[in-house]
């Protein structure tokens, strides 16, 4: 499994590679990496068997493939199928294919992970909101949503609070260690739109 996962791995760096698109100011290789440490971290913690670890960490390689060739709204599906193509060619078993899938199309919006690797995958691609880093992610995200799909928020920082008090960590382990952080960047966000006011 090991091997395939590095295969895998190895093949989605080629995807953003082959496909670059300067656009993609947040959901590219960079945040797609960012995304792999930080399922392995918490995959870690809850000490996963070989397989559970497999399905988590290659969803967590596919998960961005798809806002390649599509929309951000339609990527998940998408990212799912194009991990469903390489792995069928690379005879992974279909269960284990499927268990991907889930993980891959229980992060969309709104989320509904229910397995304890669907819940990681999650948490990892939203880990950045309870970290210090989170301004510039955020900031990222903004420049992608309008350059990229023409997405302009007249109030950025109201609709960045609004996400964060919206968002849930599904696990424990990101839930002690992030969401201290993730309160302390609405309050961030607070005094930016007070000092504006």
């Amino acid at each position: 499994m090991f091997e395939l996962e590095q295969i895998a791995a190895v093949h989605v760096e080629m995807l953003f590679q082959e496909l670059y698109d300067e656009k993609m100011i947040f959901h590219n290789l960079e945040h797609t990496i960012s995304v792999v440490k930080q399922a392995e971290e918490i995959a870690e913690f809850y000490k996963l068997s070989q397989k559970e670890r497999f399905v988590t960490i290659v969803a967590a390689w596919f998960l961005h493939t798809g806002r390649l060739f599509s929309k951000a709204t339609e990527s998940a599906p998408v990212s799912a199928k194009i991990m469903q193509n390489f792995l069928t060619i690379n005879k992974c078993e279909p269960d284990i294919i499927n268990k991907i899938a889930g993980c891959i199309l229980a992060t969309q919006t709104p989320a509904v992970p229910n397995q304890l690797t669907e819940q990681i995958l999650y948490d990892a691609n939203t880990y950045y909101l309870g970290t210090a880093e989170f301004s510039v992610y955020n900031e990222k995200l903004r420049q992608e949503l309008h350059i990229r799909y023409g997405i302009e928020m007249a109030d950025w920082p109201t609709y960045s609070i609004e996400f964060l008090k919206n968002h849930t960590y599904f696990t424990s382990y990101c839930q002690k260690k992030l969401n201290a952080g993730k309160q302390n960047n609405i309050k961030q966000l607070e005094n930016i739109i007070c000092s504006n006011s």
